[in-house]
C-alpha cells in the first residue's frame, strides 16, 4: 500500500538553484548563457528536432477537429454521425494502445532512436492511407497506423530528451519537448484554414492536409542518421567510451577534464550499478513495481495518465467544432479561425510554462494549473447552461473566452511536464516501460473520451461539463497528495526521492577527496565498458 505521510513533501531537500543538485560548484566548460555555447547551441538544436515526434503528434491529433469543419471531407466520408466521429478519435487511439507493447522493448533492447525510426515508417504510411481514402474503412486504418507511429517515437524520443540534455538546462528544455505538439496543431488548423478558402469546392482542401502527415514521419526518419544515441543506454550497453565522448562534446565543447561531466558520468554509472544490485536492470514488467519507490512512480505515471484523459481539454482539441456549435458559431470559417486562434494562444502559454516550471519548480505550477482549471470549468458550465436556456449571444461568446482561460491553465503545467515530468521521474531501467504504461494509460481511456465525448456532446450539451467538474477536483486533490518537487536535481538525483539512496552524495565525496582524476577516469571507463560488454554476451 502507498503511504500517504510525507509524499507531498518529498523533495525539498536537497535541490539546488542551478539545477545541478549535488555536482553544483564542479567546473564546467560551458557558458552560463546556453545560447552564446556552441555545444549547447547544438545540442539544444538537437534536442528541439527530437520535438518533432510531438510536431507530428499535435498535427495529427489537431487535425481530425478541423476536418469536421469541412463539408468536402464530411462528403467524401459519407456525412459520419457522432457515433462515426467518435470511432475516427477513437480508432487512432487503438493503434496507440497497441503500439504500447512493442515500444518499449524497441527503446531499450536496440536504441532510443531506433524507437524514433519505427515510429516514423509507420506515420509516412499513414499520409497516404487517410488521405487518398475514399470509404471509411481505409480512413480508419490510416488513423490506426498513425496513432501507433506516434506512440512508437514518443516513448523513445521522450526518454532520449531527457537523457541526452545538459543537468544545468534540462528543467527548462524538457519543458519544451510538449510544447512542440502546438507548432503541429497550429500548421494542421490554419493549412485547413487556407485551403478552405483557396479550394472551396475541392476534395484536395482535406486530402492535402492528411496526406502531409508523412512528411513529419520523414523527418523522424531522418533524425535517426543525425542524433546521436542516448549516453545512459549507452553505458547501460557497456559502451562508456561512446557515451563519455557524447557527453564530453555536447556538455562541455570536447573538454575531456571537465569536472561536471566527470560527475555525471560518475552518477551515471553509479545508479545503473545500484539498479543492478537491486535487479532492476530486467525485461520484465514486473521490475517496475518490484520496490515501494518503483511503485509509487507507477502509482504517479497512471494516475497523470488519467488525469490528463479527464480534463476540459480533452473535449476542446478534438470536439471544439461542436462546442462552438452549441455556442452558436454555426459558419465554418469562424469555426476554423477560432480553432487556429487558440492553437496559437495554447501555443505561447505552453512555451511560458516551460519557461515557469524551470522557475518555480513542478509541484506549484502543477496546483496552479489544475486549481486554476477546476475553477474556469465551472464558469464554462454555469455560462453553457445559461447560454442553453436563453439563446443570448453574449453568453456564447463568454463561454469562448472562458475556454481560451480553461485552455491557458490546462498548458501552463499539463502540455510542457506530461513527458517532462513522467520520464524525470522514472529511473534508467523503468524509464521506457513507465513511458509506455503512462501511455497505455493515456491511450485506453482515450479510447473511451474520444467515442464518449461527442456522443455526450450531442446528446448531454453542457450538462456533460458536469463529468470533467468532478474529476477536476479529485485530480486536484491527487497531484496535492501525491506528485514530489524535483526542481533542482540532477536526473540520477531525483531516484533519492523515490528510493532513498545517496549515491550522488557519494559520487560527490568521491570527487572531493580526488579519488577520481582525467587521467585514470577512462582507464576506469574503458574497464566498466568490457566488463558490461562481456556480461551482455
Amino acid at each position: 500500500m502507498l503511504q500517504l505521510k510525507g509524499k507531498k513533501d518529498a523533495g525539498k531537500e536537497g535541490r539546488s538553484k542551478s539545477g545541478l543538485g549535488h555536482l553544483e560548484g564542479l567546473r564546467n566548460n560551458t557558458n552560463p548563457k546556453w545560447w552564446l555555447d556552441p555545444a549547447l547551441r547544438k545540442l539544444h538544436f538537437m534536442l528541439m528536432m527530437i520535438a518533432f515526434c510531438q510536431i507530428t503528434n499535435g498535427y495529427d491529433g489537431s487535425l481530425i477537429n478541423n476536418l469536421q469543419s469541412l463539408s468536402t471531407w464530411k462528403e467524401s466520408l459519407h456525412h459520419p454521425d457522432a457515433n462515426m466521429l467518435g470511432v475516427f478519435g477513437a480508432l487512432q487511439v487503438v493503434g496507440g494502445f497497441i503500439a504500447c507493447f512493442w515500444a518499449s522493448p524497441i527503446a531499450d533492447r536496440f536504441g532510443r532512436r531506433y524507437s524514433m525510426l519505427a515510429g516514423g515508417l509507420m506515420i509516412v504510411a499513414a499520409g497516404p492511407l487517410q488521405g487518398f481514402s475514399y470509404s471509411q474503412a481505409q480512413y480508419i486504418i490510416g488513423r490506426v497506423f498513425a496513432g501507433a507511429g506516434n506512440v512508437t517515437a514518443i516513448v523513445g524520443a521522450a526518454s532520449l530528451n531527457n537523457e541526452l540534455a545538459h543537468p544545468r538546462t534540462r528543467p527548462y528544455i524538457t519543458g519544451c519537448y510538449n510544447v512542440i505538439w502546438y507548432v503541429g496543431a497550429v500548421v494542421a488548423a490554419w493549412l485547413c484554414y487556407g485551403l478552405r478558402i483557396q479550394m472551396p469546392t475541392s476534395e484536395w482542401q482535406w486530402r492535402i492536409p492528411s496526406i502531409l502527415i508523412s512528411f513529419w514521419g520523414f523527418i523522424m526518419i531522418g533524425l535517426f542518421l543525425t542524433i546521436p544515441e542516448s549516453p545512459r543506454w549507452l553505458m547501460a550497453k557497456g559502451r562508456d567510451e561512446e557515451a563519455a565522448a557524447i557527453l564530453y562534446r555536447l556538455h562541455a565543447n570536447g573538454d575531456t577534464s571537465d569536472e561536471l561531466v566527470h560527475g555525471e558520468i560518475m552518477e551515471i554509472r553509479a545508479q545503473l550499478d545500484l539498479e543492478k544490485q537491486q535487479k532492476r536492470v530486467s525485461k520484465s514488467w514486473k521490475e517496475c513495481f518490484s520496490t515501494p519507490g518503483d511503485r509509487w512512480r507507477m502509482f504517479i505515471c497512471i494516475g497523470f495518465a488519467t488525469c490528463i484523459g479527464w480534463t476540459g481539454q480533452s473535449i476542446v482539441s478534438y470536439y471544439n467544432t461542436q462546442i462552438l456549435t452549441q455556442a452558436g458559431i454555426t459558419e465554418t470559417l469562424p469555426q476554423l479561425g477560432i480553432n487556429g486562434g487558440l492553437t496559437i494562444f495554447d501555443l505561447f502559454t505552453s512555451m511560458f510554462g516551460a519557461w515557469l516550471s524551470g522557475r518555480i519548480g513542478r509541484r506549484p505550477l502543477f496546483l496552479i494549473s489544475f486549481g486554476g482549471m477546476t475553477a474556469a470549468h465551472l464558469v464554462v458550465t454555469i455560462l453553457s447552461a445559461r447560454y442553453a436556456a436563453t439563446k443570448v449571444p453574449g453568453l456564447g461568446y463568454a463561454i469562448i473566452a472562458f475556454i481560451w482561460v480553461e485552455s491557458g491553465l490546462y498548458n501552463i503545467a499539463l502540455n510542457p511536464l506530461s513527458y517532462a515530468y513522467t520520464s524525470e521521474i522514472l529511473s534508467f531501467s523503468t524509464r521506457t516501460k513507465g513511458l509506455a504504461l503512462y501511455l497505455f494509460t493515456q491511450e485506453w481511456q482515450a479510447i473511451i473520451t474520444r467515442y464518449v465525448n461527442p456522443i455526450g456532446l450531442a446528446n448531454l450539451g453542457w450538462k456533460y461539463y458536469i463529468v470533467f467538474q468532478v474529476f477536476y477536483v479529485l485530480e486536484t486533490l491527487f497531484v496535492y497528495l501525491y506528485f514530489p518537487e524535483t526542481k533542482g536535481r540532477t536526473l540520477e538525483e531525483i531516484a533519492e526521492i523515490f528510493d532513498g539512496t545517496t549515491v550522488a552524495n557519494q559520487v560527490l565525496n568521491e570527487l572531493e577527496v580526488g579519488h577520481v582524476v582525467t587521467e585514470n577516469y577512462d582507464s576506469k571507463a574503458e574497464e566498466a565498458g568490457e566488463e558490461r560488454q562481456h556480461e551482455q554476451k
